[in-house]
């Protein structure tokens, strides 16, 4: 693939925002147009003495906000694009995602401390084979760490041998 080409952007319908969110990351990454969602600042003005090289690099600079931007509404569902179309800014569209659909702080741990529980309660059945039974586990505690929870591997090893059955 060569710079100009690339996969089209992962597709958001309003549900499991983080796992898209870390995939359109990488995606406007690959692109050198994360920096504009994080700096929503435009590049300064160039001066009167520009070279030609200059000129040219501060014109790509100046289309990085638009062609991020367009690439945020193209990765969207229309539901989710009818909350954002009024924005002008990548920094803002993401933002304004974010806060909508990443369920803030409050949300966030209520969500970490529902799959703790689901996590200490989960035990291996009779007619479960150790790999569905850590399968289960590793489904939990990656969900956890979408949220942003760290979560030591000794942990897990602990919940394998409590959950094993005598």
């Amino acid at each position: 693939m060569t710079s100009t080409e690339t996969s089209p952007p992962p597709h958001f319908n309003g549900e499991n925002f983080h796992v898209w969110a870390i995939k359109m990351r990488a995606h406007l990454k690959a692109l050198s147009w994360w920096d504009v969602i994080m700096d929503d600042n435009d590049p300064p003005p160039l001066g009167d003495t520009a070279t030609l090289n200059q000129s040219r690099r501060h014109k790509e600079d100046k289309a990085k906000k638009p062609k991020a931007i367009a690439c945020l509404f193209s990765a969207v569902s229309d539901r989710v694009f009818s909350r954002i179309m009024n924005f002008e800014s990548p920094k803002v569209v993401w933002e304004k995602l974010k806060e909508e659909f990443d369920g803030g702080v409050r949300s966030r741990k209520m969500k970490i401390l529902r799959l703790k529980s689901e996590f200490a309660l989960l035990r291996m059945q009779k007619n479960e084979s150790v790999k569905d039974y850590t399968s289960k586990l590793s489904d939990v505690i990656n969900k956890m760490r979408l949220l942003g929870e760290d979560f030591p591997e000794s942990r897990v090893v602990e919940q394998i041998l409590i959950g094993l059955p005598s």
